[in-house]
């Protein structure tokens, strides 16, 4: 088997390279226009991207050029030959260097020394590992196959490692608003860059110095059958899928966020509009009107039981202008100030719930279970207007309100024995569009379970990454 599988990858070497350099290329180009075409770039993993791109495109490239270059130095001039291969090795070296770049991108600040580490171990190998061994060609060949394993074990070992524990790192510590589908896929690439940073850092080509002349590439065919360009070329390609993968997801859930801002931003500006409205047009109009009873009554007289009654009709007035002035109050950003137990437990109360129906409230919450005042007061209203219907349109008796998490989800589960309704061909009202507004600012759904005589159900789920 072992004989099979040599002779197999010997006679199919360059498919292997080629696919090899085009796992890296491609995902290198996949990063570059996707950059391009996005115009939204908000994480610290989005902006350290280049460098991956750029590693990705020169050792696509590099291992392109392993095929290449012995097909074209039977027929190309010894000098030819010479300048690619001193830019094969150049190309090998800057794309572990700028893996090594990325890697640390992720753990520094802007002005954090570690910036400068991947151009000295650069210029440390260049002079030493590359001019040194290239000038003494003539004496020690090949030179180029010396340069190489340096480059390896001074840029791309540690660099491989050094990306994977940056992804981690960063994947704990920074990104915990996005979606479960972005952090396997990253998990992956952190995964496939660890393993890189083995074979393709450690497994050099044979040599006479350690650890070169006991791992390396000849042990690994011996041994297995398999070149070490295969493993590379199957962990490049999971590579290449897991990074492509999270950047697909990425760019939705930057949409999502950019349409999240969209609807704060509409009912911000509703809000706005109702409120300019209320002050501008009917406070005055109420105003105006009231002036006008108030002058009758006074001619009329406190004698008078129709200026009597004049004059508590302009009470009344002044009364609904206070309470509108309050309502233009009340328009202003949405923020709760209780917990979410607190909030659910006011609602009942504060709709009299008790009053009109029977309510079963369930509170299933983790005893630590935190949200923010934003996200509150969303949820809130949304289990709110579905109470208010519950009580106007349902003709219930019971309501079922239920607080849990499930998953990396809370749910909130609204459900009334009532008369229900024809859900489809109804249409969508303020409230309803509101509150699915809400659940969308939430960055969760909401679902309405109904029909004629069997009651009205209302699911909210929001992930609880974002509460």
């Amino acid at each position: 088997m072992r004989t099979f599988l040599a002779n197999f990858f010997t006679a199919n070497l360059t498919l292997v390279l080629f696919v090899y350099g085009l796992s890296f290329f491609g995902m290198g180009l996949a990063i570059v226009t996707t950059r391009v075409a996005r115009r939204y770039k908000p994480l610290k993993l989005d902006r350290g991207m280049p460098w991956l791109a750029a590693f990705g495109l020169f050792h696509g490239l590099h291992e392109w050029g392993s095929m290449f270059i012995p097909i074209q130095a039977t027929y190309m001039p010894p000098s030819v030959i010479t300048g690619l291969r001193v830019l094969h090795v150049l190309l090998l070296a800057a794309s572990f260097a700028c893996l090594l770049q990325f890697g640390l991108e992720l753990f520094k600040s802007p002005r954090s020394r570690l910036r400068y580490v991947p151009v000295v171990l650069f210029a440390g190998w260049f002079f030493l590992a590359f001019m040194l061994p290239l000038l003494r060609a003539a004496v020690a060949p090949p030179w180029d196959t010396t340069a190489s394993i340096w480059a390896r074990y001074l840029l791309g070992l540690p660099g491989g490692l050094i990306a994977a524990l940056g992804l981690h790192f960063h994947l704990r510590r920074e990104l915990h608003n996005v979606s479960e589908d972005v952090i396997t896929s990253l998990k992956i690439a952190a995964a496939s860059l660890a393993l890189y940073g083995v074979l393709g850092g450690l497994v050099v080509p044979p040599a006479r110095f350690f650890p070169a002349n006991i791992l390396n590439a000849s042990l690994c065919m011996t041994s297995l059958g398999i070149p070490i360009y295969a493993f590379r070329a199957a962990d490049g390609i999971v590579l290449a899928w897991a990074v492509i993968n999270a950047m697909k997801v990425f760019d939705l859930e930057i949409e999502r966020r950019l349409e999240q801002l969209r609807i704060q931003q509409n009912i911000a500006k509703e809000r706005e509009r109702i409120a300019r409205e209320l002050h501008d047009n009917t406070i005055q109009t109420i105003y105006a009107a009231g002036l006008l009873v108030e002058s009758i009554a006074v001619e009329l007289g406190p004698e008078s039981e129709i200026g009597r009654q004049l004059s508590g009709a302009v009470e009344s007035l002044n009364e609904a202008i206070d309470n509108l002035r309050s309502y233009i109050g009340d328009l202003r950003p949405l923020v709760s100030n209780t917990d979410l137990r607190e909030g659910l437990q006011t609602q009942i109360s504060e709709l009299n719930l008790k009053a009109l129906l029977n309510v079963h409230l369930e509170i299933a919450l983790p005893p630590h279970f935190q949200c923010n005042p934003t996200r509150t007061a969303h949820v809130l209203a949304i289990v709110r207007e579905t109470l208010s219907n519950t009580v106007r349109h349902a003709e219930a008796r019971n309501v079922y309100l239920e607080a849990r998490t499930i998953g990396r989800h809370l749910v909130i589960t609204i459900r009334d024995d009532g008369q229900g309704f024809q859900l489809q061909g109804v249409e969508r009202g303020y409230g309803l569009r509101n509150m699915h507004d809400r659940a969308r600012l939430l960055g969760g759904n909401l679902t309405i379970n109904t029909a004629p005589g069997r009651g009205t159900t209302v699911i909210l789920s929001a992930p609880l990454e974002e509460m």
